[in-house]
């Protein structure tokens, strides 16, 4: 208790503390929230990069091993950690934890449960949304981060009374620092001369980068001086390496990993893809934008509901390689479009602030206490 106020202890479990969108968003987020009133820990399946800025920024993190679809010793250590921890607020992300640490939260007793769905999950058998159905009737509230995404979770049978629609957000501040380009470039050995895509984000199948790929033989035919940047690391990374040098196209990649400068390495390019097969609201799009770029990206998800098309950005079908060169080839070959409809991207990502993210997961926390009236 602080002040008369007493806090509200809130678990967010996420699958992962790697540099992912999910990931870096909630670590973003939760200083954001009102600490007189909650009391924010992390647990997560699996140890990562962002654990260090987490302890450091003083919130208490648990790393529980998930080793199998349904893993009873995770799911005891979970209960343990809810009990020891006085948990009353569960809030997961993502499939894995969404169905694991609402297991365990459901048998913990947990007074107030939240499921935070982040992706149109295409993949899901009959039986996973079968599972999905029945937790949904323990859980309080599912966040969902587009319309995209809530159209799709209710095609799997959840009723809508359950769905509660929170934006992603972002720290402005931190993009559209026009005087890192130079400096980044030079860095990268870029010209300026040299048009500049990039993409962010893990290299998966979900993230359509084969299709960049096979559009840039053409744009080069057209087109001099490109670079593209792929931002991220998965397991098909050396395989489109070597799809990259089979196309003799090498000197035109660069494959940067991993990384934690994303502002500065935005900073420096002209014009942002995302060629995704299927997304829910992507961060990336958002900071782009906040970074006054362009954007080229495939009708999935709730992109949609983040880019107006033809003046922020054009919006492409997915897997479709004419409208995924069309679209870049415009950007590509007139500066002043790429200029106009990135002042455009700057002043529409504004809607979508950090501070209003917060402020939203602050009122539906305070919503459920009241509603449920078990923690006044």
């Amino acid at each position: 208790m602080l002040g008369g106020i007493i806090k509200i202890n809130v678990l967010r479990v996420v699958s992962n503390l790697g540099t992912g969108g999910v990931q870096r968003r909630l670590v973003s987020l939760i200083p954001y929230i009102n600490k007189e009133k909650f009391n924010i820990s992390v647990c997560s399946f699996k140890d990562g990069p962002l654990k260090k800025i987490l302890t450091e920024a003083g919130y208490k993190v648990f790393i529980v091993p998930r080793k199998f679809k349904f893993d009873p010793i995770c799911i005891i250590r979970l209960i343990h950690i809810m009990k020891s921890e006085k948990i009353q607020i569960v809030h997961t992300h993502t499939h894995k934890p969404n169905t694991t640490a609402r297991i365990a939260a459901i048998l913990a007793g947990i007074p107030i449960i939240i499921a935070n769905e982040h992706n149109v999950d295409e993949w899901k058998n009959a039986f996973q949304k079968l599972i999905d159905r029945f937790l949904s009737r323990s859980t309080d509230r599912i966040i969902v981060v587009s319309k995209g995404v809530q159209k799709f979770c209710q095609s799997t049978g959840i009723p809508s009374c359950k769905f509660h629609l929170i934006y992603n957000g972002i720290e402005l501040d931190k993009f559209n620092n026009k005087k890192l380009r130079d400096k980044k470039r030079k860095e990268l050995g870029i010209d300026e001369n040299t048009c500049v895509i990039g993409t962010v984000g893990r290299i998966h199948p979900q993230k359509g980068h084969e299709f960049l790929i096979d559009v840039v033989e053409k744009l080069l035919t057209e087109h001099e001086s490109l670079l593209f940047l792929i931002i991220g690391e998965g397991y098909l990374k050396e395989e489109l390496i070597l799809k990259v040098k089979s196309l003799n196209l090498s000197e035109n990649f660069r494959f940067l990993g991993e990384r934690e400068d994303i502002p500065q390495l935005l900073s420096c390019m002209d014009i942002f893809v995302l060629p995704s097969l299927r997304e829910g609201f992507p961060n990336t799009i958002l900071e782009a934008m906040a970074s006054s770029l362009p954007v080229v990206a495939t009708d999935v998800g709730g992109v949609r509901e983040l880019i107006i098309q033809d003046e922020t950005g054009f919006i492409v079908p997915p897997a479709n390689l004419t409208a995924l060169y069309e679209g870049l080839s415009k950007l590509i070959q007139d500066k002043d479009l790429r200029y106009k409809m990135g002042n455009a991207g700057y002043e529409r990502v504004k809607e979508f602030s950090i501070d209003k993210m917060a402020k939203e997961t602050e009122n539906l926390y305070q919503e459920l206490i009241k509603e449920k009236k078990c923690l006044q």
